[in-house]
């Protein structure tokens, strides 16, 4: 499923998940079975860190999926980031998140 070369940098992991935050309006889904890593590819590709990938082509490394949830964790512990996904209504548990008023506040300034 993963690439075994790094791709990203620190500052380069750090946009690609804001960008991931503002695309979803910060309803993250973080299950292995929803289109978090697809997503993370995508805007990767969109931001030229990356080649575009061909149809379940894995580019990203492990490492650097790795280094993205961390980062989202980050935001979690900094509240701008919380447990259940408001969008949906029945999806209030993990995997999901949903973008605090913090957060809107702090997506705001990116």
């Amino acid at each position: 499923m993963f690439s075994d070369e790094d791709k990203l940098n620190d500052e380069q992991i750090s946009k690609l998940v804001k960008q991931l935050m503002k695309r979803t309006n910060g309803n993250i889904n973080v299950d292995k079975h929803g289109d978090f890593y697809d997503n993370l590819q995508t805007i990767a590709s969109e931001l030229k860190y990356i080649e575009k990938p061909q149809y379940s082509q894995s580019i990203l490394s492990y490492n650097d999926t790795t280094r993205s949830i961390e980062k989202i964790w980050e935001y979690v512990m900094k509240g701008v980031l919380a447990p259940g996904s408001l969008s949906s209504g029945y999806n209030i548990f993990f995997p999901y998140l949903h973008l605090t008023e913090k957060g809107r506040k702090e997506m705001e300034k990116w």
